[in-house]
């Protein structure tokens, strides 16, 4: 959502401007329904002197691609001197690394995180291998245990040394070895080495400063897990995937800042600063990397000058880049692969990863001049079908932007993209909003359109996307949802077999059986206001008629973290149990509304309420009621909002930021609960 604001402001600033430019209305509606050729595949750079000579050209051209920085004894324009925070250092490091153990073929009474596509696992604040449970909590790292009668303990916590990890961090796990994936402000990969006293800029109002940060954690024995090596990159942390034994970690570079000297006037400053970019050194454009390990730090290059591919069109002078981690082994990465230009979506199969970035108004982002071309999004793949190899393979681009990452698909060697396209208006001219499903097939380097089906939602936008083998399920909304169906066994004549029109929307799609699919979203007046939390369970098994089987509404001012973040969603088959976290806080309670009788519950403490719910789903009984749960409080306080439920040894477990919950799958009643030891001691 963000974004695509953010998109729409740009639009708008770029539409203000043609009246001074004296263009026609029509012809900016004309541009806008333009289509725009495939991106050609990316070229790599020839040496280190062809990157510093490209990116400087372009950093000339677009002055805003770099940032500039003023020398620590200078004051910044605004007046007086701005200080990032200093980095805490890391724990102490160990010696060796952590042995991974055999896996086991038996089967699981316990839940991995919800991810998006088979053999891929996601990066979460929890993960568990059934025997152990890791989570972020408290500021710290947590190992917990669950006892024979439902009671939750913490059995080791590590500082990470930074709240910005902490807080914000996500887990891949690997026998016994743990991945924590994270961005942290404050200092480059070069300050890693310095000591905290030396770590300081000066930054330009409007820069940031921050690192990706992996940390390579040793949790054989959880009462003492240890942090055995760290890797550092200029940069921010942008997701990550593991498919078996390799990880691929995706971060975003921008150049480094120019440093100039204070200016009297803007006159002065842009000369300056084109003069700072004409000389800027060609590692100011390449992210730097800084490996920690037995207390000794390195810094070097992430990978070579040749190594870095750049698009024939200007795309921005960021670094995309891939590093693969081999988990049996551990850091450092075992090879990096890196593109110019902006990443901010990732999606992977079991045999390609794409990164994608949504660009506004195209034309005058690339050349300066308004011409109010549509949004257009960038894919570039990258093949990871072998093993500990991540080679960049083509690029191309679609009209619309991304909703997320379930907006794309491969299935059969092809990808699946669905995309939206919002409206320009101006004057009398104005184009429809409309989304659109794209098949596109890799050829020569170019990821290019073989199949097309449009005009989804006109006046409307993507809520929700969700791809099942040959077939596609698209959400668009305004006031009512529609629902359709679309046909992808041929991928080069994509068709809407099915329509379904329903008051709300659903934000997440989740399969629950053959032929069901279950939606979280929010139930709608005819007039398109959100009235609550809404759980609707379709029928699919006629794809041109979609039905509507059964729904249960929350109600109030009710809202889940589901509609955002589809790692919130618990879908536990065994017991057809869907649970997802909700915030209520207008005490109209947790009411049922089923087409089939269900055990009722009684209203909710008045606001305000943070917990989960939980539902037995089923296509004949409908949307059932089974329970809440919440932390110790009665839900009163959303500081114990709970973000993710898991299931272990056959019993709920729930994550909030205050500590683990136990409870039962039957009835949601909570047995145990312990708070996390934090950072501060409290």
């Amino acid at each position: 959502m963000g974004r695509a604001h953010t998109g729409r402001r740009a639009l708008t600033a770029a539409l203000l401007a043609v009246t001074a430019l004296g263009i026609a209305p029509h012809a900016v509606a004309e541009a806008a329904t333009k289509k725009r050729p495939a991106t050609a595949r990316l070229a790599p750079f020839d040496s280190c002197a062809d990157l510093a000579a490209y990116a400087r050209a372009n950093a000339l051209a677009h002055p805003s691609t770099v940032a500039v920085t003023f020398p620590s004894s200078a004051p910044t324009p605004g007046g007086g001197v701005a200080e990032d925070g200093a980095a805490r250092p890391l724990p102490a490091a160990a010696p060796t690394a952590a042995t991974p153990e055999a896996g086991t073929t038996a089967e699981p009474d316990f839940s991995g995180t919800n991810n998006q596509e088979a053999g891929v696992d996601e990066p979460d604040r929890v993960k568990t291998d059934g025997r152990r449970i890791f989570t972020l909590g408290g500021g710290r790292l947590q190992a917990v245990a669950v006892s024979a009668d439902g009671r939750p303990s913490i059995r080791g916590s590590l500082d990470l040394g930074d709240a910005g990890i902490a807080y914000g961090g996500e887990l891949l796990l690997h026998g016994n070895r743990l991945l924590v994936l994270g961005t942290r402000s404050g200092f480059s990969a070069q300050d890693a080495a310095k000591p905290t006293a030396a770590r300081r800029s000066v930054a330009f109002p409007g820069t940031y400063r921050s690192s990706a940060v992996i940390l390579e954690v040793d949790v054989r024995d959880p009462a003492a897990m240890t942090v055995v090596r760290s890797l550092t990159v200029d940069g921010s942390y942008v997701s990550a995937r593991a498919t078996g034994d390799v990880a691929r970690v995706v971060i975003t570079s921008p150049p480094a800042p120019v440093e100039i000297q204070p200016a009297s006037s803007q006159e002065e400053f842009e000369t300056r600063r084109r003069e700072a970019i004409r000389n800027a050194p060609v590692d100011g454009f390449r992210p730097k990397v800084a490996i920690t390990r037995n207390g000794q730090t390195t810094v070097r290059g992430a990978l070579p000058c040749s190594a870095i591919r750049h698009p024939r069109v200007f795309s921005g002078l960021d670094t995309t880049s891939v590093f693969t981690i081999d988990l049996d082994k551990g850091l450092p990465e075992a090879e990096v692969d890196a593109v110019l230009g902006g990443g901010d979506t990732v999606y992977a199969s079991t045999s390609g990863l794409y990164v994608a970035s949504n660009r506004w108004d195209e034309q005058f982002e690339t050349t300066g001049r308004p011409g109010f071309g549509t949004t257009t999004t960038q894919l570039h793949r990258f093949a990871t079908g072998e093993r500990t190899s991540t080679t960049y393979r083509a690029s191309g681009s679609v009209r619309g932007y991304l909703l997320n990452q379930f907006s794309l698909s491969e299935h059969r060697g092809v990808l699946r993209v669905a995309t939206t396209e919002d409206p320009v208006s101006f004057g009398d001219a104005q184009t429809e909003s409309s989304s659109t499903l794209t098949v596109l097939d890799e050829r020569d380097g170019v990821l290019t359109p073989i199949g097309r089906v449009g005009g989804l939602g006109r006046g409307e936008r993507i809520y929700s996307a969700r791809f099942v083998d040959d077939v596609a399920y698209v959400v668009t909304f305004r006031q009512v949802d529609p629902l359709y169906t679309v046909d992808l066994r041929d991928p080069r004549a994509p068709k809407v077999l099915g329509e379904l029109k329903i008051l709300g929307y659903s934000a997440y799609l989740h399969p629950v059986g053959e032929d069901t699919i279950l939606g979280v979203g929010q139930d709608a007046s005819p007039q398109g206001r959100r009235q609550g939390t809404q759980l609707s369970l379709f029928d699919v098994s006629d794809l041109r008629n979609p039905r509507l089987l059964h729904q249960a509404k929350v109600g109030g001012s009710s809202s889940s973290s589901v509609e955002y973040d589809h790692r919130a969603f618990l879908w536990w088959a065994p017991r057809r149990t869907a649970v997802l976290p909700v915030t209520l806080d207008d005490g109209a309670g947790f009411r049922q509304a089923t087409t089939a009788p269900a055990p009722s519950i009684a209203p909710a403490p008045r606001p305000p309420f943070a917990g989960v719910l939980g539902y037995r789903v089923t296509r004949a009984n409908g949307i059932g009621a089974l329970g809440r749960m919440s932390d110790p409080g009665d839900g009163r306080s959303f500081s114990g909002g709970i973000t993710r439920t898991l299931v272990f040894g056959g019993r709920l477990v729930t994550i909030s930021d205050r500590g683990v919950g136990v409870g039962s799958l039957g009835d949601f009643k909570r047995s145990g609960f312990v708070a996390f030891p934090t950072s501060d001691g409290s």
